[in-house]
């Protein structure tokens, strides 16, 4: 928790004071104010020596002393905050002359104790020095020694798999990883096909080495070298020290070389242990193999290590009928699972929920539940003990969550502020970071795409599970198995309403009712209203590091009175994405806003005369045109150079002319037109966009005939709505096309043939005609057969009551 709490409080301390804008208190040097540059500096150290010594053995000293950092930067967070509201909230001057003094005492005091405890930290350093290093645990090399005797349920896929990739003769020396979250069954899984009768007659040496948590590599080199030498005149007699790391490398190559031989590395995290390890294994082009049991890809200098000599076997969760399965089958219960007893089958929704398909926590259930005689009763303890601690053991994800870089902690924690078992909107989730302030920049890198990088580092982690994926190929949701939730969950800490960060998910009706209180939050940087309403100008001028504003408004009714918004949000100067619903009009702005990264609102006759170059970073765009009486021009477009998103959605009965052909943002990777009038040359236009990845077309030209000679050479997903086209000719275009969405075509003859003669993976189709679906199940058949692949889905909704060709 100590770099959580660094990290916020520096993060308060830039925004504030370190911003280059003007600062909301005018800090100066009289009267020996704090240098705010020299207290981030010394924080900057203190962060320095938690992330070197987070999770080290240095005994007490070491924990003690983090004990005293967190509790440092919290109190000093929330002082600083209060006394800056204080000072920000004053009636008068003299109000304001206290607030500005107690906030210089305040920042003083945290500088002085900053400095105090970085000396703690460096007389903490050379005591655990003049320790000397630490030496192997003897016990470790014979525990570790022993083969596995895992008992397995199901997972006959996955064993079968793992069998083939091992026995298979292929003469290079492979290694295939076994990757999952902890408790998934990595260990057992690899156990099963370990002691298979086929792999054991296969290899001339066996080895199994288990890699506890928390051991150092010279350990871990010194128990590889007992388990393959475990006969060894060198290793009974004790002639290799356990300090000598190279003679124990040397000793393990020399043993293995020129036999065919699988050695599993059980529970390997380490990235350099990978490393050094496979340099001692010698390659004989014999067929050898080296089976890896891990939580996480192996990554170097931020690429991931796996070549075409590397397997990569992905562990999942079990479906509902698969984790009832392994709850009746495994040892403790031993039910039939169609005839398990009424009490069993009353819980079993539950018990399915509770484990969310976690292979450890079926188990633990079942063993929980073979012991009483009062199932139900038992069951109600167990499934509230899991809701509040977990099943998974304590002391492992704290080693788990000590192992993690010191910018992935915080947004690591951030994840139990979501409900337990709810999927997680990664758009909402990123922009929460880095309004917490978790996100720091890279030169050269936007905030967003930088706090994606962490999310994918904690997938690769197997600490979060994607849920759903976006059309674009990005991860659209993700959600955190509650096994790991239960750690993350903070205790209750008390924040003051005056300090809120983030205002989100509480309806506008209780916020109305407290508008005295909402003009104390002036430290608001991200703020999500159902509906605008009276008092929230207010607060919305008065929050300069605001970043986001989402108003999302009332259900929208065509010729209803739009709200005009106040221009005052447009002078906010960390303003990055502005969402506003159809209910809402805001005039452009009369400055140039550099941060902007997303907006969506609602277009205006003003939208003309350079708008759009106020924007000059703008990345995703969404229009909604419903003005009937003007002739909207949508033009300016030109100047997005950054814009990868665009979305315009029209009315119907609206008027909107699109920009040239030649004015479409030549980086556009998204692309969604909704009652636009499309003309021919504009479909041409399209089609040769460059980076073009996503195209939805939904009702958004009348002709009856689209003809692509060549194009959409990037194209991975079209979604095509529209109830008039009859002909859809394809010639050399979509050569990368992987899905396909057809919706309401009633009159399309057929879908092109030659759509299906590359990549492409999936066709949905929703309430087409019977010739649609004729043509898609034909290419189904052209995919299977001729190409032979079994990666191809055809999803049919709506089959029944679809209207003919003649309706």
């Amino acid at each position: 928790m100590a770099c959580v709490a660094l990290t916020s409080l520096m993060a308060t301390i830039k925004l504030e004071f370190l911003q280059p804008n003007p600062s909301r208190v005018p800090l100066d040097d009289e009267g020996g104010f704090v240098s705010m540059e020299s207290l981030y500096e010394k924080l900057s150290s203190l962060q320095g020596f938690v992330q070197k010594k987070s999770g080290a053995r240095g005994g007490t000293a070491i924990r003690d002393l983090e004990i005293q950092i967190r509790d440092f930067a919290l109190n000093a967070e929330d002082r600083i905050e209060m006394q800056l509201s204080n000072f920000l909230l004053a009636k008068n001057g003299e109000d304001q002359q206290k607030a500005y003094q107690q906030l210089h005492q305040t920042l003083g005091e945290a500088a002085e104790n900053a400095a105090e405890l970085l000396e703690k930290s460096k007389e903490t350093e050379v005591v655990n020095e003049s320790e000397g290093p630490l030496l192997m645990i003897p016990c470790l090399k014979h525990a570790s020694a022993s083969e596995p005797t895992n008992f397995m349920v199901g997972r006959r896929g996955d064993r079968e798999r793992i069998i083939d990739k091992l026995v298979r003769f292929d003469e290079k020396l492979k290694a295939v990883s076994i990757v999952g979250m902890v408790g998934i069954g990595k260990t057992t899984l690899i156990s099963s096909v370990y002691q298979d009768p086929v792999v054991a007659s296969y290899f001339d040496v066996r080895r199994w080495v288990s890699m506890p948590d928390g051991h150092s590599l010279s350990q871990i080199l010194h128990t590889l070298l007992w388990t393959v030498l475990a006969e060894a005149e060198e290793i009974k007699k004790g002639r290799i020290p356990d300090d000598d790391d190279d003679l124990a490398a040397n000793q393990v190559f020399k043993c293995l070389n020129g036999k065919r031989y699988l050695i599993v590395l059980d529970n390997l995290w380490n990235n350099q242990d990978w490393y050094v390890l496979r340099s001692c294994l010698p390659d004989n082009y014999n067929g050898s193999r080296i089976v890896i049991t891990t939580r996480h890809f192996l990554r170097r200098e931020g690429n991931y290590v796996y070549s075409n000599t590397n397997i990569i076997h992905n562990m999942t969760l079990l479906n509902p009928e698969e984790s009832w399965t392994l709850f009746c089958n495994n040892p403790f219960l031993k039910l039939e699972r169609h005839k398990a007893p009424p009490i069993f089958q009353e819980i079993r929704s539950q018990v399915i929920e509770i484990c969310e398909g976690l292979p450890y926590s079926i188990v633990v259930v079942a063993k929980r539940l073979s012991k009483c005689d009062n199932i139900k009763q038992e069951w109600k303890k167990v499934a509230k003990e899991i809701e509040l601690l977990g099943v998974l053991d304590r002391k492992t994800l704290t080693h788990t969550y000590n192992q993690l870089p010191q910018y992935l902690k915080a947004c690591f924690l951030y994840f139990g502020v979501f409900p337990k078992r709810s999927a997680i909107n990664v758009k909402l989730l990123i922009r929460l970071w880095i309004a917490e302030g978790f996100i720091n920049p890279l030169e050269g890198k936007e905030l967003e795409s930088q706090a994606y990088e962490y999310l994918k580092e904690f997938i690769d982690r197997s600490l979060i599970l994607i849920d759903t994926w976006s059309s674009s190929g990005k991860i659209k949701n993700c959600r955190m198995h509650s096994a790991l939730h239960s750690f993350c969950e903070d205790a209750e800490i008390f924040v003051s309403f005056k300090l809120l960060r983030i205002l989100a998910f509480v309806p506008s009706s209780f916020l109305q009712r407290v508008p005295t209180r909402l003009h104390d939050l002036v430290f608001l940087r991200y703020l999500s209203v159902s509906e605008w309403f009276e008092g929230l100008e207010y607060v919305v001028s008065t929050n300069r590091n605001l970043q986001s504003l989402v108003v999302s408004g009332k259900e929208f009714q065509f010729g209803a009175p739009t709200l005009h918004l106040p221009c005052t949000i447009w002078e906010l100067p960390q303003l990055r994405h502005l969402k506003l619903d159809k209910s809402y009009v805001i005039d452009p702005p009369s400055i140039d806003k550099d941060n902007m990264r997303t907006l969506s609102w609602v277009c205006s006759p003003h939208c003309r005369a350079g708008v759009y170059c106020r924007f000059p970073n703008i990345e995703k765009l969404k229009v909604f045109v419903f003005t009937r009486n003007n002739l909207i021009i949508l033009d300016n477009l030109e100047y997005l150079e950054r814009l990868e998103g665009l979305s315009i959605l029209v009315s119907f009965g609206c008027v909107v002319t699109l920009p040239m052909p030649s004015m479409f943002p030549s980086q556009l990777k998204k692309l969604r037109l909704n009652g636009t009038d499309l003309s021919e040359r504009d479909l041409k236009a399209i089609e040769m966009l460059p980076q073009l990845e996503v195209l939805k077309l939904e009702n958004a030209f009348h002709g009856e005939v689209w003809k692509v000679e060549e194009g959409f050479c990037q194209l991975k997903f079209l979604l095509l709505e529209n109830k008039k086209l009859k002909q859809w000719t394809v010639n050399y275009g979509f050569s990368r096309l992987k899905h396909l969405v057809l919706k309401f075509c009633y009159c399309l003859e057929e879908i092109p043939m030659r759509i299906g003669c590359f990549g492409l993976e999936s066709i949905e189709l929703q309430r087409c005609c019977p010739s649609v679906i004729t043509s898609a199940k034909r290419i189904e058949v052209f995919k299977h057969h001729e190409y032979r692949t079994k990666f191809f889905e055809l999803k049919i909704i709506g089959e029944e009551s679809i209207p003919l060709d003649d309706e």
